[in-house]
């Protein structure tokens, strides 16, 4: 069975490639097929009464990295904010997945919310750095440090106060 399926998927990824280089797409359709087969499987396939987060995950990444394909091929966004938009679709792909999860899966993925909310900050301050608000340097010396220092304490204080704790 297994072969069938990777037969077919090498099958449907070539017949993509060709159809992008022979009619030379701007941007990587193939990302959204790709992606939305995933997420079909996600959405379709169901064992036991449970879906498989494993094609939620890639379905989620390859989706948002195709509009993020999109979106730089129609020079949508300025050029100030060209640098941090993969950050963004990737950032916001792992959002989708802890909110999917959360309504439809067994069990909630609070791990994708931690990714997603970093890729966004890390995001933000690419920005920030891209602008010249504040320097790079500074980012470094400072940022860094800081951020360490108020995750420490957002792990501390939840393992003190027993937030998170089965019983």
């Amino acid at each position: 069975m297994k072969g069938k399926w990777m037969g077919a998927a090498l099958i449907v990824i070539g017949l993509l490639l060709l159809l992008k280089n022979i009619f030379r797409f701007d941007f990587d359709v193939t990302l959204f097929v790709l992606g939305g087969l995933f997420l079909a499987a996600y959405f379709g396939i169901q064992k036991n009464g449970s879906r498989n987060i494993g094609y939620l995950i890639p379905g989620s990444i390859l989706l948002f990295l195709g509009f993020n394909d999109l979106v730089m091929s129609m020079r949508l966004l300025p050029r100030s904010l060209e640098n941090m938009a993969p950050l963004v679709f990737i950032g916001l792909a792992f959002l989708v997945i802890y909110l999917v999860s959360a309504a439809l899966g067994p069990k909630t993925a609070h791990w994708a919310l931690l990714v997603g909310a970093v890729l966004l900050v890390m995001a933000a301050l690419t920005f920030i750095a891209e602008n010249h608000w504040i320097s790079r340097e500074a980012l470094a010396l400072y940022g860094l440090p800081a951020a360490l220092i108020l995750i420490g304490l957002v792990i501390l204080v939840k393992a003190v106060s027993g937030v998170g704790r089965k019983s």
